[in-house]
């Protein structure tokens, strides 16, 4: 009885640990003026700036190497952590993000249970946009 408890156990800590797991973290470099290819749809390569954002009233747009990821203003306080923080999270870049979603043959919105766009706002610290891709 004491192995079946224990083997209940394990599994659910198991299937949390694979659902942690299923967040993304995304570094968001806004200092950063690289640039990156993209193929279009008929094959053609556009070249588009790694790092974009637009920002109005209701919401902040994160565009990384055209993906976009949408972030709506509420009245909840982002998060906000010591730039150490991000040395413990696995980052993904926007090629595994990508590479990710086709092999699940799913939609961008559910691939991840949640994706973070980190961004540095001072020298120690970093604040998490919990983001929609869209």
């Amino acid at each position: 009885m004491h192995k079946f408890i224990f083997l209940v156990c394990c599994l659910f800590s198991l299937h949390f640990s694979l659902m942690a797991q299923n967040d993304a973290y995304l570094f968001y470099n806004a200092e950063n003026n690289e640039t990156c290819s993209m193929i279009n749809t008929d094959g053609s390569i556009t070249v588009v700036d790694t790092f974009f954002m637009m920002e109005n009233k209701s919401g902040i747009t994160f565009f990384i190497c055209g993906e976009r990821f949408y972030y709506k203003k509420t009245n909840v306080k982002l998060e906000t952590h010591p730039i150490q923080k991000i040395e413990q999270l696995n980052l993904l870049n926007i090629e595994d993000l990508l590479m990710r979603w086709r092999e699940s043959k799913k939609s961008k919105p559910e691939v991840f249970n949640k994706i973070y766009i980190i961004q540095k706002n001072s020298p120690d610290t970093v604040v998490f946009y919990p983001a929609n891709w869209i």
